[in-house]
C-alpha cells in the first residue's frame, strides 16, 4: 500500500474503514504495535460519551474509534504544519528533528491521548480524582497524568524509543510523551506540535470529537466542520523567537462554523437535560461506591507501580457490579439505587422545572472565562441554597428533593482558554505569512453572535414535582425563582456583577 503518510513511506502501511473519515491509516511496525496494547484495547470498553446513549440510543461508540480517529487527524495537521514549517524556514527550522520524527510523534500522541480515563470518562475524574486531596498530593487527579504516568510504568517510552530507532524514526517514545505532558516540552518546535494534539482552539482532539459525537448521536447537523479547510489554512510563524499558529483569514468562515458547532453540541448534546440528570445519579454511584468499585484504591496502585487494576476498570466492569449489587447486601444504597435508575427502569429520577436561566458572559472589561469561573466557585451553593428555601417556602418541597445544575457553555476549550483568547490571523501568499494580526476570540464570537453563558437549569425529585403539580403549576414559577436566586447573589457579590445584563 502506498504510504498516506509521505515522509513516512518507509513503514508498511494498512488502513481501517472508519464512518468518519472512511479511511484511517496506520503503520505496522510501530502503531499497529501500540495499539494492540491493552492501554488502548481496554478503551474499547469505555464509552465515549458516558450515559449519552440513554438519550442517544446511537451513542455506543468508544474511546478506542476517538483514539484513532484522533491519530488521523494529528497526523494531517502536523504533516501540514511542518511542511509550511521547512518551506518558510528550512530544516533549522524543526530544531534538529527530523519530519517523520515530529509526524510519527504526533500521531502517537493522538493515538495514547486518552488512555488515562477512567470508566465512564469525565464521571469518573468528577467522582473519584478532581476533588481528592490525596491524589492531587501524589499528581494523579485528571486523566492526563494518570496516563503518563502509566505510559511511564508499562516502559512504552523504551517501547516506542526502540521501534523508532530500529526504523530510522530515533527517540519518538520520548517525543510523544513530552507531547503529551502537561508541563510545556523545552524544544520549540515541539511546544509548536502540542497544539496539534491539545491546548489549542482547534486541536485533532476537538475536532473529531465533534465530528464523532455529532455522527453517533444522530446530530450531524451540529457538528459539521470543515477541517481540512482549517488544517489547509492554518500556518506556523515565528514570533518573538517563538513559533505561534497563524489562521488565514480566508478560513475566518471554517473558524466560525467550527465555534459554533461547539456551542450546539454542548448545548443540545452533552449538556442535554436528560443527560445531565442521568450523569448526576452516575456521579452519585461512583462516589458513594468508590470503595465497593475499587476506583480509588486502583488510582492508588499506579503510584505504587502498579497499574493492573486500573486497566480492569471499564464500563463494562462497573455495568457488570451495578447489576450485582441488586442482590448484594455489602452494596451501597446509592449504587443499588444507581442500578435501578440506569440498568432496569433508565428513567432518571430528577424532572428538569421550566425554562433555563442563560446568563450571557459577553459583558464588561474582563475575559468573561475569569468571570464565569469566579462565578461557579463564589455562587453555586448559594443557589443551591437560595432556589432549596424557596421552593420550601412556597411548595413545601424538601430541600434534599431540589438540584440546580449549573453547566460552563464556552465554545472555546475551557482548559487552555486564558492562553488562547488570541489568536494571529493573516493573509498568506504562496505559503508565506505577509502580515500578522491578534484576533481576540472572544470578541470575533460576540461578532458571529457565538455567545459563552452559564445554563442554570432546575430539576426537582419526580415525586416530590407529582404531588405539588396536582395543585400547583410550580413550572411557571421556576424560571423566576431563578432569576430572583441570580439577582440576589449578584447583589451581595460585587465582584460578578458584571455578568448581568
Amino acid at each position: 500500500m502506498v504510504s498516506p503518510v509521505p515522509d513516512l513511506d518507509n513503514l508498511t502501511w494498512d488502513h481501517v474503514r472508519d464512518p468518519i473519515y472512511d479511511y484511517i491509516f496506520f503503520n505496522k511496525e510501530i502503531e499497529e504495535r501500540i495499539i494492540n496494547n491493552i492501554v488502548l484495547q481496554r478503551l474499547r470498553f469505555i464509552r465515549q460519551l458516558q450515559l449519552a446513549h440513554l438519550v442517544y440510543p446511537g451513542a455506543d461508540h468508544t474511546r478506542f474509534q476517538h483514539s484513532l480517529g484522533v491519530m488521523h487527524v494529528a497526523g494531517l495537521m502536523a504533516s501540514a504544519i511542518i511542511d509550511k514549517l521547512v518551506k518558510n524556514y528550512g530544516s533549522e527550522g524543526l530544531d534538529g528533528y527530523k519530519p517523520e520524527q515530529l509526524i510519527e510523534a504526533v500521531r502517537l500522541a493522538g493515538l495514547l491521548h486518552d488512555i488515562g480515563h477512567g470508566p465512564f470518562g469525565h464521571a469518573f475524574e468528577e467522582a473519584i480524582l478532581w476533588d481528592n486531596k490525596e491524589l492531587s498530593k501524589i499528581g494523579l487527579n485528571n486523566h492526563e497524568r494518570i496516563g503518563s504516568k502509566i505510559y511511564e510504568i508499562l516502559g512504552l517510552e523504551e517501547e516506542i524509543n526502540k521501534l523508532g530507532e530500529k526504523y530510522g524514526l530515533g527517540e519518538i517514545g520520548t517525543l510523544t510523551k513530552e507531547i503529551l505532558a502537561q508541563k510545556p516540552p523545552r524544544a520549540r518546535v515541539l511546544r509548536l506540535l502540542r497544539k496539534v494534539v491539545k491546548a489549542w482552539l482547534y486541536p485533532a482532539d476537538i475536532i473529531d470529537f465533534l465530528l464523532r459525537d455529532s455522527y453517533y448521536t444522530g446530530t450531524r447537523e451540529y457538528g459539521y466542520i470543515d477541517y481540512n479547510r482549517l488544517i489547509m489554512n492554518t500556518y506556523p510563524c515565528q514570533k518573538d523567537n517563538e513559533y505561534v499558529l497563524v489562521l488565514d483569514r480566508k478560513a475566518l468562515g471554517a473558524l466560525r462554523i467550527y465555534l459554533y458547532s461547539r456551542e450546539y453540541m454542548y448545548e443540545h448534546v452533552y449538556y442535554h437535560p436528560v443527560n445531565r440528570a442521568f450523569n448526576k445519579t452516575l456521579v452519585t454511584a461512583l462516589r458513594y461506591g468508590d470503595e465497593y468499585f475499587g476506583l480509588s484504591e486502583a488510582v492508588y496502585r499506579i503510584s505504587e507501580g502498579d497499574p493492573s487494576l486500573f486497566l480492569k476498570l471499564t464500563d463494562a466492569k462497573i455495568y457488570t457490579k451495578l447489576m450485582e449489587s441488586i442482590n448484594d447486601p455489602s452494596a451501597p444504597k446509592e449504587v443499588k439505587e444507581a442500578a435501578r435508575i440506569l440498568i432496569h427502569e433508565r428513567k432518571s429520577p430528577w424532572k428538569r422545572v421550566g425554562d433555563d436561566l442563560r446568563i450571557p458572559l459577553l459583558r464588561g472589561p474582563h475575559d468573561p472565562l475569569l468571570l464565569l469561573l469566579r462565578f461557579r466557585d463564589i455562587v453555586e451553593k448559594d443557589f443551591q441554597d437560595y432556589v432549596s428555601r424557596q421552593l420550601n417556602i412556597r411548595y413545601g418541597i424538601d430541600p434534599k428533593d431540589v438540584w440546580v445544575d449549573s453547566s460552563i457553555l464556552h465554545p472555546a476549550p475551557l482548559p487552555s482558554i486564558t492562553q488562547i483568547t488570541r489568536i494571529y490571523i493573516s493573509r498568506a501568499v504562496k505559503n508565506k505569512i505577509t502580515w500578522l494580526k491578534e484576533l481576540n476570540v472572544i470578541s470575533f464570537m460576540a461578532r458571529e453572535g457565538i455567545s459563552p453563558k452559564i445554563i442554570i437549569r432546575l430539576y426537582v425529585n419526580r415525586e416530590a414535582y407529582k404531588k405539588v403539580s396536582l395543585t400547583r403549576n410550580i413550572d411557571e414559577e421556576a424560571l423566576t425563582i431563578l432569576e430572583e436566586a441570580l439577582n440576589k447573589i449578584v447583589a451581595g457579590n460585587e465582584s460578578i456583577s458584571e455578568i448581568t445584563l
